[in-house]
């Protein structure tokens, strides 16, 4: 504070924190919100108030002029003007559980929308509510021009006592960013505020109760801001809360009561006019991910798994599949359905709002996302279908015969897992050349009950159809150029030829653990399946005591090993007994069915199955090792993170800490241990390193609550509805089918992002047969197809450590954007090649928001974790 200034200068900041649903659906919240607009616009057009921040979101505006276009001029010309503030974000997102380029698509949607109504946006990085912030932000928003970040969650007790609340966040990479914490969050203040009560006849009793219930935490404001500046922040708001009436008269009379300035102001003004009296602010250099201050709900990640499943499956296949596929169309096509992808875009971004992808919700607000999700997938899947069929039919591609797509940008040499019919029960798959392919059969089955149906004169003519086989099969190193596809033909054969792959492990089961011995260093690997009560809620998992109590008693197991061509397969059948319930003694039997394949060196893939029959409890999937595990690493958005155990599990509750910072992390495909082993998934999200040598992966929890109060973990009142508790009965996941995968890594000093890639994503492939046409459901219509050349288009990266994770057309031109990160522990070099010409393709060098920051590069020097997004003409094959 300044020494020749005593007067504190107090912004008030009139908002509201705006979710879209949580216990109430999104139905209900928009019929709140045409309200609460159509007030604000009556205010604004009689100056009754100076301006109104709406959450940082774009999308509440775009909500309201769906079903009010007619305001949408009047709504423009406020947000203009400042009155109505909106932005950057499109919604308030999860930072943890949402996938890398989610988050981003999540600032490029927002500013773009506020562009879409020639407005302005907010210029600070608002993020009043989500639980908890990575520590690759800083990074993120200094690309989108923003300098600023307002927050409250997150921040741990030792940086409040040693740095209080206003200070430089470096992120991983070494971005900085200037950042303020709401102490006491958005909304306390706002809780004192009569929205409802206040007139002109009582507004000076009502300033002055306010003043006198909020002096206390003013007052802590004041002390934690104490030596950098005499300006603080008071946000007045709260959830869904209601447009400030009397507000510029409210503060009026606070300033008859108070020594101090009180202005009405907003987030910019008042980062604007912070005056910082010193020039090395502390430093914050750690993700921000404590519940000291605020809960975070260190295990949301696995509450609805079967959500957060489908939503990862979905952000995997568009990013990783479909974006590519459609930019490869788009070069040789010129044919781009933009107008999709931005709907499946805005569906992904509405539920991954912090509530919504949390889980914590109505079951009937669930099910709206549930179902939301699945329709996008919908989507995905028919136009990747739509686009490779056009593509077989111009390469005249073969009945019976397949076309597989390689959608990275350099040449591959992989396996891939396909489904395909055919009349053959016995056959070869042959490349273009002749080249025999190998594979191996994982399951066949014959179909013969299909008929065709046509019209008579004597009416409907029904033909029973000839039978043919359904293959599920694993195509062995098939290699494919980059960004291109390879055909393979069906031949047929008299007899099926074994050539038994030699195994790099002793597969054996010991009860309910199945032990795994590497044969080449005789580590000893044991498996197991845990269950534990769960006595939380839809935010929190909380044990019954603080020692783990397993609950799950052995039955029987057995074990079968299948050696096919290339592959060997172990299938394990584990029973187990567990309580029905919480509640209920009764045990009830709960099967599981494990598939391990080994087909890859020195890597074993997992597919996990069972069917929940029981309630009130947790599973995890536990690696126990025989090497002492120390710390851990993981990927989350555009980063590797090293963890250690955090410090202050010890005192949390001595130190007041609203929830135990235990020691359970997200990941989003990658986590484990280095020169130890790790695990690539794309179905699960958080894990666990306890005990020294054990490594647990949650596979899922089942509660019946959104809330509950006193958990063990989370002392006090319940999360969500405090007042009753909402039993949300489909949180149970009772008869929820859970079939997942996991592949577990035993290689050393490898890129595990890159060696994940082909783990994590679905073969894109497309058979041109007639045998059943509703595998992949697009197939079955009649479809005109466009002529088009097909030809390979050579673009090949230089270095593919580099990782990327979006391939796509650009916003605002018809370039195309390829963004991604160096995972590695060194600088990087980068460059594109034209392996048709053998030169170099010339790029230029993006910020996030895709404005260009450099042109014509032909190479560029990425460090750690630094984010890059470069650009190539769209028209690049006319050159």
């Amino acid at each position: 504070m300044n020494e020749k200034n005593n007067k504190w200068i107090i912004h008030l900041v009139a908002h509201t924190h705006w979710d879209k649903e949580w216990y109430f659906t999104k139905q209900d919240s928009d019929i709140l919100l045409n309200d609460n607009v159509n007030n604000l616009l009556n205010m604004l057009d009689n100056n009754e108030i100076s301006n109104f921040t709406f959450d940082g979101q774009y999308s509440i505006i775009e909500d309201y002029i769906k079903y009010n276009p007619d305001n949408k001029t009047k709504i423009e010309k406020y947000v203009k003007d400042k009155k109505i503030i909106i932005g950057p974000w499109y919604t308030q997102p999860d930072f943890f559980n949402s996938g890398s380029e989610s988050i981003i698509r999540n600032l490029l949607y927002g500013i773009k929308g506020c562009q879409s109504i020639n407005s302005d946006y907010l210029k600070v990085a608002y993020v009043p509510d989500s639980f908890g912030h990575n520590n690759q932000m800083p990074q993120i928003y200094n690309s989108f021009g923003l300098n600023r970040f307002l927050y409250w969650r997150g921040i741990s007790k030792k940086i409040i006592d040693n740095n209080g609340i206003i200070n430089d966040w470096v992120g991983i990479d070494g971005s900085k960013i200037l950042s303020y914490n709401l102490l006491f969050g958005y909304w306390p203040f706002g809780s004192y505020y009569p929205y409802l009560e206040l007139n002109k006849s009582n507004i000076n009793l009502k300033a002055k109760e306010f003043y006198e219930n909020t002096k206390l935490m003013i007052d802590e404001i004041k002390n934690k801001s104490l030596g950098i500046t005499n300006s603080i922040l008071i946000p007045i708001g709260g959830d869904q809360a209601p447009i400030l009436n009397y507000f510029n008269e409210f503060v009026n009379e606070i300033n008859n009561l108070s020594n101090d300035q009180w202005i009405v102001s907003d987030y910019d003004t008042f980062f604007d006019n912070i005056n910082i009296s010193t020039n090395n602010l502390p430093m914050i250099n750690e993700e921000l991910r404590f519940p000291y201050l605020s809960r975070v709900h260190r295990t949301i990640g696995s509450q609805r798994q079967d959500i957060k499943y489908i939503l990862k499956k979905l952000e995997t296949e568009l990013y990783l599949n479909l974006e590519p596929l459609m930019s490869y169309y788009f070069l040789i096509a010129k044919k781009y359905d933009k107008s999709f992808i931005d709907e499946i875009i805005k569906n992904i971004l509405l539920s991954q709002a912090h509530d919504s992808l949390g889980g914590c919700n109505s079951d009937r607000t669930n099910s709206d996302i549930k179902n939301r999700i699945e329709r996008s997938y919908d989507l995905v899947q028919s136009i990747e279908t739509k686009i490779l069929k056009i593509i077989s039919k111009n390469v005249n591609l073969e009945n019976e015969s397949l076309l597989i797509f390689n959608t990275e940008l350099f040449d591959t040499c992989h396996d891939y897992f396909v489904k395909i019919f055919t009349k053959h029960k016995y056959f070869n798959l042959e490349e273009k050349n002749g080249e025999i392919v190998n594979y191996s059969v994982i399951k066949s089955s014959y179909c013969e009950s299909g008929m065709s149906v046509k019209p008579s004169i004597n009416g409907e003519k029904v033909e029973s159809l000839d039978g043919f086989y359904e293959h599920d099969i694993l195509i062995n190193d098939l290699k494919i150029d980059s960004l291109f596809f390879s055909v393979l033909n069906i031949v047929k054969k008299n007899e099926i030829y074994i050539d038994k792959y030699i195994s790099n492990f002793k597969i054996t089961l010991d009860k309910n653990m199945i032990v795994i011995k590497n044969n080449y260093n005789d580590d000893c690997y044991k498996i197991i399946f845990e269950c534990t009560y769960d006595f939380g809620d839809s935010y929190d998992y909380s044990p019954k005591s603080f020692k783990t109590e397993e609950i799950n008693t052995f039955l029987n197991s057995s074990i079968e090993h299948i050696i096919h061509n290339r592959l060997n397969i172990s299938q394990i059948t584990i029973d187990y007994l567990v309580p029905e319930s919480e509640k209920k003694s009764k045990k009830i039997l709960q099967k599981f069915f494990i598939t391990i394949y080994e087909y890859e060196n020195n890597k074993l893939t997992f597919n996990i199955n069972t069917t929940n029959n029981s309630s009130e409890l947790r599973w995890r999937f536990i690696i126990l090792s025989p090497k002492e595990l120390k710390s851990t690493f993981n990927d989350q958005c555009y980063s590797i993170i090293d963890r250690n155990h955090n410090e202050y599990l010890k005192t949390w509750e001595i130190d007041k800490w609203k929830e135990a910072p235990i020691n359970i992390e997200p990941f989003e495909y990658i986590c484990g241990v280095r020169n130890v082993f790790c695990i690539y998934s794309k179905f699960l999200n958080e894990y666990e390193m306890f005990d020294n040598n054990k490594f647990a992966i949650t596979l899922y929890r089942s509660v019946s609550f959104l809330g509950k109060n006193d958990l063990l973990f989370r002392p006090g009142r319940s999360s969500g509805t405090s007042e009753y508790n909402l039993k949300t009965f489909d949180s149970r996941l009772i008869n929820y089918n859970f079939d997942v995968s996991l592949t577990i890594d035993f290689n050393n000093n490898v890129n595990n992002l890159l060696e994940s890639r082909h783990n994590i994503k679905n073969t894109l492939y497309y058979q041109n047969q007639n045998y059943n046409t509703l595998h992949k459901k697009f197939d079955r219509f009649l479809l005109k197809i466009p002529s088009i050349e097909i030809k390979s288009l050579g673009i090949s990266l230089s270095n593919t450590d580099f990782i990327v994770k979006t391939f796509k057309k650009a916003e605002k031109t018809n370039d195309l954007i390829i963004r991604g990160f160096n995972p590695l522990d060194k600088d990087i070099n980068l460059s594109l090649k034209n392996n048709n010409t053998n030169n170099n393709i010339l790029f230029n060098v993006l910020d996030l928001n895709e404005d260009i920051k450099h042109i014509n590069k032909n190479e560029i020097l990425i460090k750690k974790n630094e984010i890059i997004t470069i650009s190539i003409k769209g028209d690049i094959l006319d050159d």
